[in-house]
């Protein structure tokens, strides 16, 4: 299986991610939408589409913890200790400026 790499997923088109339980799938998605708000889209722009109800309202939470734990780090200025790298690479992407307010 090949392993997804958040940078190189284009923006501005469509992806579809399958894979088995427990692989991370939400752990991408969550990241992905991150990126894009990062990169000037709006939340009403993206559009991510799950299987069941449950799926949605994890996916939902998972996306918008990401968010919060983003706003957090991008304050502070730093990563946490814990932070897988791409993650952990947003305040030196992101130093300042209109990325850093969305």
């Amino acid at each position: 299986m090949t392993e997804l790499e958040i940078e190189s997923i284009q923006t501005g088109k469509t992806h579809l991610i399958e894979a088995n339980a427990g692989t991370g799938k939400t752990y991408a998605i969550a990241n992905l939408f991150l990126r894009w708000i990062m990169e000037g889209r709006r939340a009403r722009e993206i559009l991510v589409v799950t299987f069941t109800n449950a799926a949605t309202d994890e996916l939902r939470g998972r996306i918008r913890a990401r968010l919060a734990k983003a706003r957090q780090m991008l304050r502070r200025g730093q990563a946490d200790e814990d932070a897988d790298p791409w993650f952990a690479s947003l305040p030196e992407r992101y130093p300042e400026g209109d990325a850093r307010q969305k």
